[in-house]
């Protein structure tokens, strides 16, 4: 009589093979759309760091080239973008040496930026035939990093001189 019971119980409690098939066949189904959607969540946040990171970068170059835009000492100012290489390339006044604390770290992450210095324009950026009217250059800063697509560049565009 109790080993009937026990029976009878284990009987009512037990799991079926098809039961377990069941779970299984659900798991299946269920499980990989779960984890690409955990994938994609995972690089789409990486990419708002990256693009963080590549503005915070951006910013700190823009802030630096417009305040030797208007800083007239240790030959800097509106005639240091006259040669442009030696603005940011010299070992030891250049803009890159300069600024290497800030560079430096992004570099270490993955994001990096590049400046070019465009001729002398005039307000609308153009050259004018007037040569005093061409009191600007345009600076291009790109900043580059890779994303979860492939290779992002963003540039940002500067008109800066005198006159501004």
């Amino acid at each position: 009589m109790i080993h009937e019971r026990v029976r009878q119980h284990v009987r009512s409690r037990a799991v079926t093979l098809i039961e377990v098939v069941v779970v299984v066949v659900v798991l299946a189904l269920t499980l990989p759309p779960m984890l690409v959607v955990s994938s994609d969540a995972g690089d789409a946040r990486l990419e708002s760091v990256r693009v963080a990171e590549a503005v915070a970068l951006t910013q700190g170059i823009a802030e630096h080239i417009l305040a030797d835009a208007f800083d007239d000492a240790g030959g800097l100012g509106s005639a240091a973008f006259e040669d442009a290489s030696a603005y940011l390339d010299h070992p030891e006044q250049g803009l890159w040496a300069r600024i290497e604390w800030l560079t430096g770290h992004y570099r270490g992450r993955g994001v990096e930026s590049r400046v070019e210095i465009g001729e002398p324009v005039d307000a609308s950026g153009v050259v004018s035939e007037t040569a005093s009217e061409n009191r600007y250059r345009r600076v291009v800063i790109t900043t580059e990093f890779v994303g979860s697509k492939g290779r992002v560049e963003m540039p940002l565009v500067l008109m800066v001189g005198r006159g501004m």
